[in-house]
């Protein structure tokens, strides 16, 4: 492994775990009927892309 994979690999983590720390901060600012409506729209956002992609095969 090369020092460049290693700084890929240490950025890829730091992303991750911002990515992580972002979401869990808007999480955990929210009550629990925003949080619904929250995942609500996430499940409908999966939902649309699965159907997307089922139109595409």
């Amino acid at each position: 492994m090369t020092n460049n994979d290693d700084t890929f690999r240490w950025d890829c983590i730091k992303g991750t775990r911002a990515i992580k720390d972002k979401i869990s901060a808007k999480l955990n600012a929210m009550t629990s009927e925003e949080e619904l409506l929250y995942f609500a729209e996430l499940n409908e956002k999966a939902h649309r892309l699965v159907r997307e992609r089922e139109k595409v095969k």
